[in-house]
């Protein structure tokens, strides 16, 4: 299919995005697959097509990864939160019955 170069880059990432987990766990699945894309997407460049390719869905990899954290980091400090919710909530009950 002949497409745009953003047109190209947006049927890349959603490709990638269909994959299974599995087999999107690394930089090496990444170049992987930009080796199957070259051949499916035809667009105008002035540089390596594969290398284009794999630059971007390392780029989709990427931002996936960089998700993945911060979202673990926000349940950590959720928890955290919640011990310090109910240790606050217990100190508060010791005192309203030391008085």
């Amino acid at each position: 299919m002949w497409a745009g170069h953003e047109t190209a880059r947006v049927e890349a990432a959603r490709r990638w995005r269909a994959l299974p987990p599995e087999r999107r766990e690394s930089h090496a699945d990444c170049e992987a697959f930009a080796q199957q894309l070259t051949y499916d997407l035809y667009f105008s460049t002035i540089t390596d097509r594969l290398k284009l390719i794999t630059a971007w869905l390392i780029l989709e990899f990427d931002r996936d990864c960089r998700k993945a954290e911060a979202a673990a980091k926000a349940r950590i400090w959720a928890e955290l939160d919640a011990r310090v919710a109910a240790s606050t909530q217990w100190q508060a009950g010791l005192w309203a019955n030391a008085a």
